[in-house]
Order: structure tokens, then C-alpha cells, then sequence
């Protein structure tokens, strides 16, 4: 039984202890309804929330310090988020993934019913970065809210980060000539 209400849909916001699995194989084409795709891991101290649609762990609620580039990146290697380690900055491609744009989710850009704290409005620095033909080098910038923008910046400027756990977990480089 216990099984079962494990693989079943559980409503946003959802809390478990019990090992997994929690999800099926995750896949970038599957679209899970809100109600059923994020479950706050209660084993993890409630500070992690697992996306069942792409299978990454997700900081509940992001830092909110702002930090240069180089320093957001070692943040989120040394942070035991849930008594874990194995955190990284995001790809734009992973924040994105979290981004509603249907006009249901106008007013914090994420899935109505989302469990997680202080994203709303935020721009988020990431790994996804690129090199210009002249050798300077910008870290791309998602904003997560109801202007949810693309943006590029140095990687001196301090930005918020959000980490998460799983994925790739490969630095992502776009080059531009």
C-alpha cells in the first residue's frame, strides 16, 4: 500500500520519509501537473524539494545572499542542504524547467501550488555561461516570477544562487563568435 500512495500523485507541497521511489524514470518530455510534481523531502530536513517531472533536487528556498560567480559556484559545492552534499548551480536549461508561463502562474512564474520559499521575483545566476569572440566571459541569468527574463551578466556582479542536487551536473558553455 505504502508503495502505491509513493508512486501515486501526490498533492503539491506533499511531504515523505519513506525511501523512494518516489517517481517514475524522469524524462524531459513527460509534464506532470503541479499537484503531483514536487514532493518536499521530509527526510532531508525539509529543505529539499525533488521535481518528479526532471528528477532533480531543489533547495526549498535559495540563499539569500548575493554572491559573485566563482563564490556562488564553491557555495553551493560546500552547502549540505538535508545533511547533503553533491549541490551545484543550475543550468539555465534546469531553471527554465521550473518556469509556468501559463497565465495561472502569473503571479510567482512557477507552478501554482509550488513548495518552495523566496524565488519569486529573484534572478538567479546559473552555470550556463559564454565567451564572446573578443574572450570576455558572462554567466547567463534566469529570473523566476511573472517577468521571468533571460539576462546575461559579469561574473563579478553579485546575483543571488539557488543550488540543486542530481542532473548532469556539467558546467553548460555556449560560445558566440
Amino acid at each position: 500500500m505504502l508503495a502505491g500512495a509513493l508512486l501515486g500523485g501526490y498533492p503539491a507541497g506533499a511531504q515523505t520519509v519513506a525511501p523512494g521511489p518516489y517517481y517514475a524514470t524522469p524524462s524531459w518530455d513527460q509534464q506532470l501537473p503541479a499537484a503531483s510534481r514536487f514532493v518536499v523531502l521530509a527526510n532531508w530536513n525539509l529543505e529539499a524539494v525533488l521535481d518528479r517531472e526532471t528528477g532533480l533536487v531543489w533547495q526549498r528556498q535559495p540563499a539569500e545572499t548575493a554572491l559573485a560567480h566563482a563564490a556562488a559556484h564553491t557555495a553551493c559545492m560546500l552547502v549540505r542542504t538535508g545533511g547533503r552534499g553533491g549541490w551545484r548551480l543550475p543550468t539555465v536549461d534546469e531553471i527554465g524547467s521550473l518556469l509556468d508561463t501559463t497565465p495561472a502562474a502569473a503571479g510567482s512564474g512557477l507552478p501554482i501550488g509550488h513548495p518552495f520559499m523566496g524565488v519569486a521575483g529573484v534572478a538567479f545566476q546559473t552555470a550556463t555561461h559564454e565567451f564572446s569572440s573578443d574572450g570576455t566571459f558572462a554567466v547567463f541569468v534566469q529570473r523566476v516570477g511573472p517577468n521571468a527574463d533571460l539576462l546575461s551578466a559579469i561574473p563579478s556582479i553579485a546575483l543571488r544562487y539557488w543550488c540543486v542536487r542530481g542532473g548532469a551536473n556539467a558546467q553548460h558553455v555556449r560560445g558566440r563568435n
